[in-house]
């Protein structure tokens, strides 16, 4: 995976997703099982545009394990964190 430098993704606004391109898979991973870990979790945004460029280069499965969720940066559409 291909990613923005920490800071830029961290800038963007609470709440917003990052743009196409932020995250792209340099690999073929066509018909494979990916499993995505991370230290925290935080809104998802950065999950989810993982997700979306391993499925652009075709993973079939993809599951992820996070060590623990970041309550202070929420999930997106949660009130229960804001």
């Amino acid at each position: 995976m291909i990613k923005k430098s920490s800071t830029e993704s961290k800038s963007r606004p609470k709440g917003s997703e990052l743009d196409l391109g932020d995250i792209r898979c340099s690999n073929t991973v066509a018909e494979k099982s990916i499993l995505l870990v991370d230290d925290t979790y935080g809104e998802g945004a950065t999950l989810r545009a993982c997700i979306r460029a391993l499925r652009e280069k075709g993973a079939q499965e993809i599951f992820f394990l996070s060590l623990c969720k970041n309550i202070f940066g929420g999930m997106k559409g949660s009130a229960a964190y804001d």
